[in-house]
């Protein structure tokens, strides 16, 4: 998991933040310093209280920073993340929620940081840039038809689009628990989420999470930004740019883990996509990409990330076969 929590403080910590601390120090000895002072310090699941150790920390290592649970130590037992991940592979074929709710907490609200306070869709542009130091939040508006006060419970917010995408994929059959997005009067996952198809005539000019085939092949990655072409734009390429339908995020305002982490997500999705064309058609692997976002005003082949921000983009392979649930 990204997050865990300093048992003194009782913050959230992101495990790529703590990268960052150790890559901002001036010399190997002050960041072989400040990462035993990290690793050093008590991290709790934000389930429960069992006790987590951060991993890939290091600024070399090539796996994304990450926390997981500490050797002989277990998850306790009414630890809602434990058993959510337990109900994933159930979730893939049948419904799990009940007429009660969802049976655990899951991702049911995004919450975006920013500099300052945004009341409105169209001052979203003014704050991109972010900062993890004590930040204010926007959250959904609550629905006008909140669920019962046992359901709500089982609610819970998250910053990190990455994990409301996981939810989205895991639990097909069940896309009509609700989801509030900033700025977006959408009360489920089913109406959050739209696909990129250009061949369709659809609009995207709203805010939603968008998501489509991304080729890994025509990425560009430079210090100032990241370009992703859609494969969903293949049949209308731009005349002017001769580009399909893509993706560009200004990225110069991330620091160095934030750009590590989310380009060892595309990397990652390289490398599975292309050792699975040896495949059998139904087993091999496709490359897509999710979004918080909308269509550029200015130029319909391109989409823009709110804020650009690195929480709000994610990257996964996905299986041909699973591709009917998308």
């Amino acid at each position: 998991m990204e997050l865990a929590r300093d048992k003194q403080t009782g913050q959230e910590v992101y495990a790529i933040d703590l990268r960052q601390q150790v890559l901002e120090q001036k010399d190997p000895i002050a960041s072989q310093k400040m990462l035993a002072q990290l690793t050093a310090k008590e991290y709790i699941c934000l389930g429960c209280e069992s006790f987590m150790t951060p991993v890939a920390i290091k600024p070399d290592m090539k796996v994304s920073p990450h926390f997981r649970i500490k050797k002989k130590e277990q998850h306790q037992e009414n630890c809602h993340i434990s058993r959510y991940d337990n109900l994933v592979q159930v979730g893939l074929t049948q419904q799990v929620s009940k007429s009660s709710g969802f049976p655990v907490k899951y991702p049911s609200k995004l919450r975006l940081f920013t500099e300052r306070n945004v009341t409105s869709e169209e001052s979203w542009q003014d704050s991109r840039k972010s900062t993890g130091t004590s930040p204010k939040t926007i959250t959904a508006s609550v629905n006008s038809n909140p669920a019962s006060v046992s359901d709500e419970l089982r609610h819970s917010t998250t910053t990190m689009l990455g994990q409301i995408v996981k939810h989205f994929l895991s639990f097909p059959h069940d896309r009509h628990l609700s989801l509030h997005l900033p700025f977006v009067k959408t009360t489920n996952y089913q109406d959050g989420f739209k696909k990129i198809d250009f061949d369709s005539g659809n609009s995207y000019e709203k805010l939603l999470i968008y998501y489509g085939e991304f080729m890994y092949i025509g990425v560009e990655i430079t210090s100032q930004e990241i370009y992703l072409p859609l494969m969903q734009g293949l049949n209308i390429f731009d005349k002017l740019t001769g580009k399909p339908v893509f993706l560009k995020v200004d990225i110069s305002h991330w620091t160095t883990s934030q750009k590590d982490y989310i380009t060892q997500q595309i990397e990652k999705c390289r490398a599975e996509a292309r050792a699975s064309r040896s495949y059998d058609y139904n087993s091999r692997k496709q490359p897509w990409l999710f979004f918080f976002g909308k269509q550029s005003p200015q130029n319909k082949f391109q989409f823009q990330l709110i804020r650009d921000d690195w929480r709000l983009l994610y990257c996964q392979t996905i299986q041909v076969s699973n591709l009917s649930n998308l």
